[in-house]
Order: C-alpha cells, then sequence, then structure tokens
C-alpha cells in the first residue's frame, strides 16, 4: 500500500463530509487508534491461543466444522 497516496485520497474524502456525525466518528477513530474492544482477560486468552496454535498447529479446526459446530450448538 502507498501509504502517502493513501492518507492524500482519505483527506480528500473527508474534505467532502458534510454530516458532522461522519466526522465525529472519524475523529473517534484517529483518537482511539491504541484502543481495543477486547479486556486484559481476552487479549491474554487469544495470545495463549496462538501460542497453542503455533506450537501445534493440527489441534485447531477447519472454518467448516467450526461452523457446523455453532450450528448445532447454538442454532445459527
Amino acid at each position: 500500500m502507498d501509504i502517502a497516496a493513501e492518507k492524500a485520497r482519505l483527506k480528500e474524502e473527508i474534505d467532502k463530509v458534510t454530516d458532522p456525525t461522519v466526522l465525529l466518528q472519524i475523529r473517534e477513530l484517529l483518537e482511539h487508534t491504541e484502543d481495543t474492544l477486547l479486556t486484559p482477560e481476552q487479549i491474554k486468552m487469544v495470545e495463549e491461543r496462538r501460542a497453542e496454535y503455533l506450537t501445534n498447529p493440527e489441534s485447531g479446526i477447519d472454518s467448516e466444522d467450526l461452523d457446523e459446530e455453532i450450528r448445532k450448538r447454538y442454532g445459527f
């Protein structure tokens, strides 16, 4: 990705925005780029599961099996 070109494109698009709500959303996004929706405990869990996967990639299930398990368990 050409960062400079993407910044220029985004600046042009932002200049066209007339809805204050959109501008507020953009500002919120830019002010909280380091924030996450995950709690520290959830981040730790993700890190642990990733480490487990990297150690033993065959221990996981593929997405089709996961979808089927979710359908069986929750009816989605």
